[in-house]
């Protein structure tokens, strides 16, 4: 499933980043699931493209500390 989902997803998200679209946060959430929760088969379905594989962690991580970050803000304006 995984290694069919996987290239839409990515390309959806180059789309909805191009369009600055609110969508983004949704997208990458469904993305950080099938990274948490598939790990084994995206690590396959990307072993031959390690540059799709670091863009992907590196967005990952990006998405997490923004996230982070908007909780201890809402945090501290409570």
């Amino acid at each position: 499933m995984v290694s069919h989902v996987l290239p839409v997803v990515v390309s959806l998200k180059h789309v909805l980043e191009q369009l600055k679209s609110p969508l983004q946060g949704a997208l990458m959430e469904y993305l950080l699931y099938l990274v948490k929760h598939h790990a084994s088969e995206v690590d396959q379905a990307l072993q031959y493209d390690p540059t799709l594989k670091a863009e992907i962690e590196f967005d990952l991580r990006q998405f997490e500390r923004q996230r982070k970050e908007q909780a201890q803000l809402q945090q501290q304006q409570q």
